[in-house]
């Protein structure tokens, strides 16, 4: 074989691996492809399922209005149990609130604690903060040093003095 039929034989070659592993990318990305529109599909009737439970327990949940502030003027007593009910009953009014604002609402809490926790977090971990933290850390461990050093000197005299007193008993 001469070196030019050689280098065709390479070159065509190297053209089919090329054009193998081009076809085993493209298998691969079909394959991951139509996996993702799956989950995106089922992922989509998920929501949708969740969006009617949604709207069907809104419209199920009364939620109550608000009362408006009422000055009341007593000008007789009534049985208990009659004006309970009357006023249960006046007080049961509700009003239906659409899906949207029931949304709104909860995102709006959750938004809200959410801001809290992150202007919590940056001035727990502000340089002043982490300063002082570790200022009164090595405070903390100096102390209990120090308190360690002494609970050890008076366990020593503890146990000197009371060799102390097993020598002279014994001498006496």
């Amino acid at each position: 074989m001469d070196q030019a039929s050689l280098v065709a034989l390479v070159s065509l070659l190297g053209t089919a691996a090329l054009l193998l592993a081009g076809l085993v990318v493209l298998v691969v990305v079909r394959r991951d492809r139509r996996r993702l529109k799956d989950e995106l599909g089922r992922s989509r009737e998920d929501l949708a399922a969740l969006k009617e439970r949604l709207d069907s327990l809104t419209k199920q949940v009364a939620l109550p209005r608000v009362v408006a502030e009422r000055e009341y003027l007593i000008t007789n007593l009534e049985d208990g149990a009659d004006a309970l009910e009357r006023r249960t009953a006046q007080d049961a009014e509700v009003t239906d609130i659409s899906a949207g604002a029931f949304v709104s609402l909860a995102d709006g809490e959750s938004v809200v604690r959410l801001v809290s926790l992150g202007h919590g977090l940056r001035r727990a971990l502000s340089p002043e903060n982490r300063n002082r933290i570790a200022f009164e850390m090595r405070q903390e461990v100096r102390r209990s040093r120090k308190q360690r050093r002494r609970e050890i000197k008076e366990a020593r005299r503890h146990l000197r003095a009371a060799e102390r007193a097993d020598i002279t008993g014994d001498a006496a």
